[in-house]
């Protein structure tokens, strides 16, 4: 079953929080922050209950992208077949209406045993579920497919990882992004970069700027879940997030 956002909930979620200097004293001012919400906005992916992924993401699975990570971002196809009652053992994170994310591989299931005879295609943690069978569109609809199917072809793309170096912070300028911030998601999605120190960034580092769908996994070389990443830009007055770029 999805938690859906009550209310009370969406209208405080609709606030955007403006911009201040880094010296006074509610240190949340800085961020310029919209909270998506609505019913579209899930939480976890829900695949019905004979399926076998788990819809429980968090920093503890997740694992972000190693130093192998490519320059661009890569897409490659694989075939995978649940014979014989076997599953998947996949951890996905569907709070992104349009982006399926996979955030963990457990041992013993048809993905392991792929990646293990694939090693050149190997699904890895961040991956992105493009297509299922050829078909995109909702992430809760292709995770409900992917539960359901013996049989599937996925369509996934592996993202570049990009190293932002922010701060130490301007009086008077902010951080500038406009998150989409859920409850128990694994990093943040940027929705927009606004005036502020990332788009300082962008400009002083054409090849590796940050845009819109974009997603903040790690502050400081920790992965943390969405409210964590809000928390940790809010108070710190230098960072290095890690942003994953598909």
């Amino acid at each position: 079953q999805v938690d859906k956002p009550s209310k009370s909930n969406a209208q405080k979620a609709a606030k955007m929080l403006q911009c201040c200097a880094p010296t006074v004293s509610d240190p949340k001012d800085d961020l310029r922050l919209e909270i998506a919400s609505g019913t579209e906005d899930l939480t976890l992916a829900t695949v019905p209950s004979s399926a076998d992924i788990t819809g429980s993401p968090g920093p503890a699975t997740a694992e972000a992208p190693a130093a192998e990570a490519p320059a661009e971002a890569v897409a490659f196809d694989v075939e995978l077949e649940k014979a014989d009652g076997a599953k998947l053992n996949v951890d996905l994170d569907c709070s992104a209406e349009e982006r399926c994310l996979v955030i963990g591989i457990k041992e013993g299931g048809v993905v392991q045993a792929w990646n293990d005879g694939n090693p050149g295609k190997a699904i890895k943690p961040w991956d992105e579920i493009e297509k299922v069978n050829g078909e995109g569109g909702k992430s809760k609809d292709m995770a409900t497919t992917i539960g359901n199917e013996a049989k599937v072809v996925l369509s996934l793309k592996r993202p570049k990882e990009i190293l932002v170096k922010i701060g130490p912070k301007e009086e008077g300028k902010a951080t500038g992004l406009k998150l989409n911030v859920i409850d128990k998601a694994v990093g943040a999605n940027i929705l927009e970069i606004l005036d502020g120190l990332v788009k300082d960034w962008n400009e002083a580092n054409p090849a590796s700027a940050v845009k819109a769908q974009d997603r903040i996994v790690k502050v400081d070389g920790e992965v943390l879940d969405a409210p964590k990443i809000v928390e940790a830009v809010k108070s710190k007055d230098t960072m290095e997030l890690t942003v994953l770029s598909y």
